[in-house]
């Protein structure tokens, strides 16, 4: 066992210098391994943004995060890889996500997480989506970004409770909270003035997060749904 030891010891002493930095400034503010990759945050080189990186052969990849456009009255041909179309622009739907309300009853609020947009940026107004899909844009496009500082916390669950719904959630203390699958990263959003949670986990299929003294908790299954009224507490 000794033996054994001391080879790990210095196996692993051989390899970590084969690790590169992560790129930035500052420390590591959190580390986690998800999916058979590890995926590290830390401070872009002026310290003005948090940028989240990916292992890979080639070293450590800078994570693209996307953009966010917040909608409402979405019907239910709105969904995930449909193309958002408003007049000229056009963009990919990574994913809907509903905060309030239902597609099936056409009266709802959320945000679309969607790609870099082509043609120009949206506008508030009617937009529609492949299919059929039809909805009312709040205003322009945002790029997501995750703000300097903070430390990570982090929790693997699987809400949908299928072989490819297991996702990483985390929490920073400086920003929302957020999801990815290891494509798509998801804001979270929870309605408080100061959404900036700093601890994270999950039980009985809920997501629970702390702000300050306070603990909360989404709807049963749905961490995207923070009201009362479908079960948040």
């Amino acid at each position: 066992q000794q033996l054994s030891a001391e080879s790990l010891n210095l196996a692993a002493d051989e390899y970590r210098g084969d690790i590169g930095v992560v790129p930035g400034s500052g420390p590591v503010s959190g580390v986690w391994y998800y999916d058979g990759d590890a995926y590290a945050f830390r401070n872009n080189v002026g310290g003005t943004a948090c940028d989240m990186y990916v292992s890979s052969s080639s070293g450590w990849t800078q994570v693209d995060l996307g953009y966010e456009v917040a909608f409402t009255n979405a019907n239910t041909s709105v969904g995930d890889g449909d193309t958002l179309t408003q007049g000229p622009v056009t963009a990919t739907i990574k994913r809907v996500v509903v905060e309030s309300g239902t597609l099936l009853s056409g009266t709802n609020t959320g945000r679309l997480i969607i790609g870099a947009p082509a043609g120009g940026n949206f506008t508030a107004g009617a937009a529609s989506s492949t299919g059929g899909g039809a909805l009312t844009l709040s205003g322009a496009e945002a790029a997501i970004t995750l703000p300097a500082g903070g430390r990570y916390e982090f929790v693997t669950w699987n809400f949908g409770g299928s072989a490819n719904t297991i996702k990483m959630y985390g929490a920073n203390g400086v920003g929302r909270a957020f999801e990815f699958d290891g494509t798509v990263f998801v804001p979270i959003s929870t309605g408080m003035t100061t959404d900036t949670p700093k601890h994270i986990t999950a039980h009985k299929n809920h997501l629970f997060l702390s702000f300050l003294g306070s603990v909360q908790h989404s709807a049963v299954g749905d961490p995207y749904m923070w009201s009362p009224v479908v079960g948040a507490a």
